[in-house]
């Protein structure tokens, strides 16, 4: 229901509008085949998502759990159809790139998409803000002009793009936002309905009817969201519009959160008068 198709168009749209919207293209100093390879890793970072997640894989023991040892199970099982797909003939849109090129994109590729799995989100925040150092006058100072130590560094930069982006429903307007967590939180609540019928725990967020939505998004947009954001407008504030709308929807959801009961609530209760955004988005 979140995890489809729809979902990889919004993030590319996302992470182009983060390229338009600042500088880092220049600062950064990404070629083409750096951009060509987030957009298409932003497209098919998803890709043939089951609509359940890592957790689930490990606790059922799945196939993909076992296929790659219970580590990023979905991204690497995105990652491995995305390039399989990109293999075929009639699909292949870069086989005309020397095989140097095919290996610098392939390698920058798996690290974004493995860089959306919210287990390494330390991990990559982290990353970034070790950089912001490096950041003077608009321009980013390389640690070294070596070709592998300055690819290293501007993946930094594209995992980070990458990761915010799949997390930037929560950024936009709200009423745009309010459908995304719909779909996600049913999404959800359809895993908690098959962890119950195997005899597994259920998955946090994945039982529908003890999950506070209204609680849960003020949770996460201040602890995971705003952080991040804030993070992202330190390097460009340009882009500073994220967090403004961030903070609006945290306080909408505040709202609604006063206003509804704290158990099985969902969004589907919500009005249209008060799901109506009055925040901006630039």
């Amino acid at each position: 229901l979140y995890h489809n198709n729809m979902h990889g168009a919004d993030v590319t749209q996302t992470i182009c509008l983060f390229f338009l919207n600042s500088n880092a293209e220049k600062m950064f100093e990404t070629t083409v085949l750096d951009l060509l390879s987030i957009f298409i890793a932003a497209l098919g970072h998803d890709i043939g998502h089951p609509g359940l997640t890592n957790n689930f894989q490990i606790n059922a023991s799945t196939e993909l759990a076992i296929t790659y040892n219970d580590s990023s199970c979905l991204e690497n099982f995105h990652c491995c159809k995305l390039f399989s797909i990109l293999k075929k003939d009639e699909t292949n849109i870069f086989e005309k790139l020397s095989i140097s090129d095919y290996k610098d994109i392939r390698k920058r590729m798996i690290s974004e998409i493995l860089s959306t799995d919210m287990f390494y989100h330390k991990k990559v925040m982290s990353l970034i803000q070790t950089k912001i150092p490096q950041i003077k006058n608009d321009k980013f100072e390389f640690i070294s002009d070596d070709k592998e130590s300055k690819k290293a560094e501007q993946q930094s930069i594209l995992d980070f793009f990458i990761h915010s982006a799949d997390l930037a429903h929560n950024t936009k307007l709200f009423d745009i936002s309010l459908k995304w967590v719909e779909l996600l939180s049913e999404e959800f609540w359809l895993q908690g309905d098959k962890e119950k019928s195997m005899g597994l725990t259920v998955s946090f967020l994945c039982d529908r009817k003890d999950t506070n939505v209204p609680s849960s998004q003020v949770n996460f947009i201040r602890g995971f969201i705003i952080p991040t954001f804030e993070i992202l407008i330190n390097i460009f504030p340009t882009l500073s519009y994220t967090v403004e709308n961030a903070n609006r929807n945290m306080n909408e959801w505040q709202k609604l959160l006063e206003a509804h009961r704290l158990q099985g609530w969902t969004p589907r209760n919500i009005t249209k008068e008060e799901s109506k955004g009055k925040n901006k988005n630039s």
